[in-house]
């Protein structure tokens, strides 16, 4: 692997990581500590529905304009795999 390809791993994971702590600041830890009025699910299988919403609107093309489901998803698997090692898979 090219050092540009190591550099360009590391500054995509940066842009990726700082995304989801501003979004998990604006949303006030919705993904990993949920509110629960309505659902009672776990924590992962809300991430997993929640990454199965944004599949299927990639999926479709019935994305929201302004939206970056590629980095969304990213986003989403980092917070699944926060979820799984706090809760187990399930």
């Amino acid at each position: 692997m090219s050092s540009g390809t190591q550099a360009d791993i590391r500054r995509i994971a940066k842009e990726i990581g700082e995304l989801v702590v501003a979004k998990n600041k604006a949303y006030g830890d919705s993904a990993i500590d949920p509110v629960r009025i309505f659902s009672k699910a776990s924590p992962v299988e809300q991430i997993l529905v929640r990454l199965d919403d944004k599949i299927s609107r990639l999926q479709r093309g019935t994305s929201y304009p302004g939206d970056n489901e590629i980095d969304d998803i990213m986003g989403y698997l980092i917070l699944l795999k926060i979820a799984i090692e706090r809760y187990g898979d399930k």
